[in-house]
């Protein structure tokens, strides 16, 4: 549910920021045309959500979106101008970028084992930190106070250095002087008086029979109407083909063949030398957990090892599925889950990797 809405978010923040200057504009069938297409394709995204696994393509829609952003939003500043684009675009993108990272983060999550408890409590401080930041560095006292540091670095270092070069510049001209007056003395300047005709095209107009070239002709409007809607369409159309694609990747072309080899776990170069400094804090502790998993022969032959894997092969080798279980619980959540590595969580790793090795030695004795 929660990919669901970043969805929703992401492409509402993407339809906006190229859309919005249209939207924002006097034209009244633009602008409730241009929403009323926005509802209907959230509405489709909710109805084939799971029709055609739109959860399974979340990374490459993500930079679909990213890639057209960056090309629109390049004419949208040329041809609107700074503060044009800051007013009626920059919002937009920038919420456009956030709800972007969240979905690529959640999007890790969808179809894994893993929690989703911490995930938008690790997410959602970091989105509120960042809105303080915004909403601080924005508020006048601070554009103020920048304002007038920067004032206050030109007078005092640019302004004065800028002066010394003109105030030399402006001593050679005056000893340059006598020589040009000496070199020119032959040449006599003569006067014109330049005559300007002010009648303007727009006055000249009623003379010529053609006042009705002053306006536009209802015809003219019409058919640049349809050009626009003509025009949209087309766009709407190819980001449908782009970003509808099922996610089960039924309609991507075979490009080639993927072949992978693996070494044996005899073959694996072994572990480097442990540091004498290390820190020997929680991740430590589990690493010789692992170390010890793999000393004991109970290591996957795959590449690609995760927690819950070495956790289900110790549980089925030692037993102790409690022990086991905390000591991978209090691993996750200080790597992902944000949680503080402190004291208390390092005495119990040290003492759920004592345990575990003691039932390793009891068990190669037994």
């Amino acid at each position: 549910m929660d990919v669901l809405v970043l969805r929703l978010l992401l492409d509402a923040g993407f339809f906006m920021a190229v859309f919005n200057p249209l939207i924002s504009g006097g034209n009244y069938m633009l602008k409730w045309g241009l929403r009323t297409v926005l509802a209907a394709w959230l509405v489709w995204i909710v109805v084939n959500w799971k029709k055609k696994d739109l959860a399974g393509r979340v990374h490459d829609i993500v930079l679909t979106e990213v890639k057209m952003l960056a090309v629109i939003q390049v004419y949208e500043l040329v041809i609107q101008g700074f503060a044009g684009w800051q007013e009626k675009c920059a919002p937009y993108v920038c919420f456009f970028a956030v709800v972007a990272i969240l979905l690529l983060r959640a999007g890790r999550l969808v179809g894994g084992s893993q929690e989703k408890s911490r995930f938008w409590g690790a997410n959602g401080v970091e989105i509120v930190s960042l809105l303080a930041v915004t909403m601080v560095l924005s508020s006048d006292v601070v554009k103020s106070a920048a304002w007038k540091l920067l004032g206050g670095i030109y007078m005092n270092l640019i302004l004065p250095v800028l002066l010394f070069f003109l105030s030399l510049l402006q001593m050679v001209l005056m000893m340059l002087e006598p020589i040009l007056g000496w070199l020119f003395s032959g040449f006599e300047q003569v006067e014109y008086e330049p005559q300007v005709d002010s009648q303007t095209a727009q006055d000249f107009l009623p003379f010529t029979g053609n006042e009705t070239l002053t306006g536009t002709p209802v015809w003219a409007k019409m058919v640049g109407m349809a050009c626009i809607v003509l025009i949209l369409a087309v766009i709407f159309y190819f980001l449908y083909k782009k970003l509808s694609l099922a996610g089960s990747g039924r309609d991507r072309e075979i490009r080639g063949e993927v072949k992978k080899s693996t070494l044996g776990v005899a073959d694996r170069k072994a572990a480097k030398r442990r540091s004498l400094f290390e820190e020997k804090n929680v991740r430590y502790y589990y690493r010789r957990f692992l170390e010890l998993c793999r000393k004991n022969g109970m290591e996957p032959e795959t590449v690609s090892v995760t927690s819950e894997m070495m956790q289900r092969i110790a549980v089925e080798n030692w037993g102790e599925e409690e022990s086991v279980g905390a000591f991978t619980d209090l691993y996750r959540e200080v790597r992902y889950g944000g949680k503080v590595d402190e004291e208390p969580e390092r005495k119990t790793a040290k003492s759920l990797y004592k345990k575990m090795k003691n039932i390793a030695e009891n068990s190669k004795k037994a």
